[in-house]
């Protein structure tokens, strides 16, 4: 944030100003840094940690073109106890589309690459697939399910967890306005008793934890409750919400990205333009566009059904659950073996079934037709060779986590062997 909010780095960067007067490179950075410890008030730094923080870009920048701070006459050395003031909580806030995911998974990834452990959690599973090594908060934290304002996580001292926990750099929560407050004042209860550190009295004993989110989406759920009964238990109704930074996305990517596809980016035209395609990229075709598009991706597929790598470079991407299940039916039936029908569950727990109406409304019929995204269909049928892909975390270390492409090796009665 310093480096681009606070001061402009370009002279820096460019070999002249390597070599200037050491003089005037004194004075300009000094009168730099004041500006930044100025404007770097909005984060909630101490002026001097702004002060130690803008000398250590600064030393960072020099020392990729040669010279160092140390061999300029008068100028200050970057003191790194006040740089360690930088660390804390912190909320990065923003709208859906963003770019949240994006900056920390950046983040992670520039820490890590350094040789430092980075947890990563998110609140839902299935916000944990979009981080490296995600798993959810319960998972990594062993939080309780029933929850109140003095619980403590299932973390005790001198076992795996703890020792992560001492040796990890940085925290990172995506999702965090999903949880109940009670779920970040537990972790930081238990951090404060597990962490070896002085810093006693800084919120989760003084480790760095980056929250993300947005409370315009969801926030934690309250069975039958009112505007009041779900807004006082998320996070910004925390003691730790006060002790936190917040820093803001402000463009929203999806929305420029949506300006593209709209047209509303470039010169001005009358809704019609010739666009100019390379051949590699169009697939000729007849009156039959399945079987075009699928005789050019996967050509003489039915002598490879036993060569998994056939698959491992080819999809076909459409855009409705119609197109995916035509496309799908089309290449079974061009495959030879016989198929096995596989049908799901089609009737509703007997604890979530509250009265006469809401058994009517699920009823075997109803459950049968779903179609939707993430969820399989109700009937479904497989034959040895197919590409299917999984849709639940297994095992994550070996790879058996969601979007995991299987090729079919055998069908069982109840088992899949893939």
């Amino acid at each position: 944030m310093v480096e681009n909010d606070c001061l402009n780095y370009r002279q820096f960067n460019e070999p002249t100003s390597c070599v200037a007067p050491y003089g005037n490179l004194v004075e300009t950075s000094q009168d730099g840094i004041e500006d930044a410890s100025m404007m770097g008030n909005r984060l909630k730094l101490k002026p001097e940690a702004n002060f130690h923080l803008t000398l250590s870009y600064i030393e960072k920048v020099l020392l990729s073109c040669g010279p160092s701070l140390k061999q300029i006459p008068n100028m200050p050395l970057p003191d790194h106890k006040y740089i360690q003031d930088a660390c804390g909580v912190f909320f990065l806030y923003g709208y859906g589309g963003i770019g949240k995911t994006f900056v920390l998974r950046t983040l992670s990834a520039a820490i890590r690459s350094k040789g430092e452990i980075v947890i990563n959690v998110a609140s839902s599973k299935i916000a944990t697939l979009l981080l490296s090594s995600g798993r959810t908060v319960h998972s990594s934290f062993h939080i309780p399910i029933n929850l109140n304002e003095d619980s403590f996580c299932s973390i005790t001292p001198c076992n795996d967890v703890d020792e992560v926990l001492n040796k990890s750099r940085l925290i990172i929560w995506d999702e965090a306005p999903m949880m109940h407050h009670h779920c970040f004042e537990a972790v930081d209860r238990t951090l404060r008793e597990v962490i070896l550190s002085s810093d006693k009295n800084k919120s989760f004993r003084g480790k760095t934890i980056v929250l993300g989110g947005d409370f315009r989406q969801i926030l934690p759920v309250i069975q039958r409750g009112n505007r009041s009964d779900i807004v006082q238990p998320s996070f910004h109704s925390s003691r730790l919400w006060r002790e936190s930074t917040v820093l803001r996305l402000n463009v929203n990517m999806r929305l420029q990205i949506l300006k593209i596809g709209e047209g509303g980016i470039g010169g001005p035209n009358d809704g019609k333009v010739e666009v100019e395609f390379p051949e590699d990229f169009v697939v000729p075709s007849t009156c039959d566009h399945i079987h075009s598009i699928v005789s050019t991706i996967y050509s003489s597929f039915q002598n490879l059904l036993d060569d998994p790598s056939h698959f491992q470079n080819k999809a076909i991407l459409v855009l409705t659950n119609e197109a995916v299940d035509a496309i799908n039916d089309y290449m079974l039936e061009l495959m030879k073996d016989e198929g096995k029908t596989y049908l799901n569950l089609d009737s509703l727990c007997e604890i979530e079934a509250h009265d006469s109406f809401e058994e009517s409304t699920y009823s075997p019929d109803v459950l049968n037709g779903f179609k939707a995204s993430g969820i399989p269909n109700h009937k479904l049928i497989l034959k040895k060779g197919v590409s299917v892909m999984l849709l639940h975390n297994i095992d994550q270390t070996k790879g058996l986590c969601n979007d995991t492409r299987l090729h079919i090796v055998r069908l069982g009665r109840h088992v899949i062997e893939a």
